[in-house]
């Protein structure tokens, strides 16, 4: 009778652990959980979890990758590439999509990105950040959930310093809602120089969640500081343009090409055999103050006709016969043979953040090449372009090291996205009560005995069907193993202990 019993409660156990799966599936389509992950076997992976290191003034310290030879963040990696690395008091468990601090102290900023809505940090013992930034999808990733949830019974300071202007920053970019939960166990001090929350640019609502009240906030327009920048460009280059022509503008200047996708195998180049050349057109401007070329990027956004999500502003046709069907036509000689012609030409487009030196002259600082083409960080002259009011030209400026800077402050106020700022320089949360309520392990519904109702109940708890607060009766009747997560590995244990299945150290969280 007995091993009728266990087969049977196998056999509802795993009707039950397939029912998770399926509704664990819906419940993550919905509520974009756990890191982000490429839809393509070859794509990027941009979810990325790591522990930024900060110097004395609260900047993060940079190093020159050694796969791709650009400054980066000195950081400690805690999930990158869709595999976990663990560091002393900081390990991540990606089943969980929890990383759990233990008496961890340091100079450093937790950064997330694309971790999904319910990422969160377990807090155990005494912990200390310079702060915590979790970022979305939105501008230059996929769009995917993002949240920030705060459990454990220990405690966690951040930016006490006040170094930083908030000591968590939360980063939607564009995603619909966001949130912020912090549970009642644990207790967070969060301080700012100016505030100690902000939100940047989520297009929804802001919900807020302490001790099982959640507060929704609006969005509102809000000013911020930021560095102050100039569009320019950079890198004056030479390159033989293959001369076109656009009907509807005769005097224009334009190159006209066939480019082929390629891919990398074995140690070269090849052409894509699964994408088909196609021809792009581009225009210049011609700058007689500098004698040199400009792309003519605002003519091409205006004129798109590219289906590439990669180059989403390119006048791209499908081959020749398609751009002269729109007018463009490439420059033959006699011979019916392209014509080329060798210009200088400003290749490189975009924002350089300005710096002032201790006699106030101003110079951009970005990532360029010095006199001898080794690229860094370093420090360039401004030079206004005559013809394009506005527009810069960033040369190397031999001698001046960016670290002697000063970075130049502006108020901007962005109207296209709405942010929130807690409204105080100080945020402070004090655990709850450390007397649990009354509860038996395993017996989630309260009823007295451990049956497969509790089970369903746990496994519900697991995929979000059921909300049970951190440190409810049902929560910790729930929590078998003990890891301060509900998961259908309780489900399964609450199961087999209704059946006479017993495992006390599983029941218990590893102990005997």
């Amino acid at each position: 009778m007995k091993q009728t019993i266990r087969i049977a409660a196998e056999k509802l156990l795993a009707c039950l652990l397939a029912a998770a799966l399926l509704l664990s599936v819906g419940a993550f389509a919905f509520a974009k959980n756990g890191p982000y992950v490429p839809e393509a076997e070859d794509g990027w992976n941009y979810a990325r979890l790591e522990l930024v290191e900060l110097d004395e003034n609260g900047q993060p310290i940079e190093v020159i990758s050694e796969e791709y030879g650009y400054p980066v963040d000195k950081a400690l990696p805690l999930y990158t590439d869709g595999k976990a690395t663990a560091q002393p008091g900081a390990v991540y468990d990606p089943a969980a999509n929890t990383l759990t601090l233990t008496d961890f102290k340091g100079n450093y900023m937790l950064r997330a990105v694309l971790m999904g809505d319910d990422f969160t940090v377990c807090v155990r013992g005494e912990c200390a950040l310079a702060g915590v930034e979790v970022h979305g999808g939105g501008y230059l990733y996929p769009r995917w959930g993002s949240g920030l949830r705060f459990t454990g019974d220990g405690t966690l300071t951040l930016n006490a310093g006040k170094k930083l202007e908030r000591g968590i920053l939360l980063a939607p970019q564009e995603e619909d809602a966001f949130s912020l939960t912090v549970a009642p166990e644990v207790t967070l001090n969060v301080y700012g120089s100016r505030t100690a929350i902000e939100a940047w640019g989520f297009t929804g609502e802001f919900t807020m969640t302490v001790d099982g009240k959640t507060e929704t906030v609006k969005g509102e327009k809000a000013q911020r500081m930021l560095a102050k920048s100039l569009d320019g460009y950079s890198n004056p280059m030479t390159w033989d343009v293959p001369l076109g022509k656009n009907a509807a503008d005769p005097t224009g200047f334009y190159s006209i090409a066939v480019h082929t996708p390629v891919i990398w195998v074995d140690d070269d180049f090849v052409p894509d055999p699964e994408k088909p050349p196609f021809v792009v057109v581009e225009r210049y401007i011609y700058l007689a103050s500098l004698d040199l070329y400009v792309r003519d990027y605002d003519w091409e956004k205006a004129h798109s006709t590219s289906a590439s999500a990669e180059e989403p502003d390119e006048v791209r046709f499908a081959d020749m016969e398609a751009a002269a069907a729109a007018g463009f036509t490439p420059v033959t000689d006699g011979e019916g043979k392209q014509v080329y012609k060798e210009i200088k030409y400003l290749g490189n487009s975009g924002s350089e953040e300005i710096y002032r030196d201790a006699e106030g002259k101003e110079y951009a600082v970005g990532f360029g090449p010095d006199d001898e083409g080794n690229y860094d960080t370093v420090a360039m002259t401004i030079t206004p372009i005559e013809e394009l009011p506005g527009k810069y030209v960033f040369t190397y400026a031999k001698g001046v090291d960016p670290a002697t800077l000063t970075e130049i402050m502006e108020n901007k106020t962005f109207d296209d996205t709405f942010d929130y700022a807690y409204p105080e320089k100080t945020f402070t949360h004090k655990a709850a009560s450390s007397e649990e309520p009354a509860f038996t392990l395993g017996d989630v519904d309260g009823d007295g005995e451990v049956t497969a109702a509790d089970a369903r109940d746990a496994l519900r708890a697991s995929v979000k069907l059921e909300n049970y607060a951190s440190g409810s009766r049902e929560f910790l009747a729930a929590d078998v193993d003990k890891d301060n997560a509900l998961t259908s590995a309780d489900a399964r244990l609450i199961l087999r202990r209704s059946v006479g299945i017993r495992t006390d150290k599983d029941w218990n969280g590893g102990k005997a």
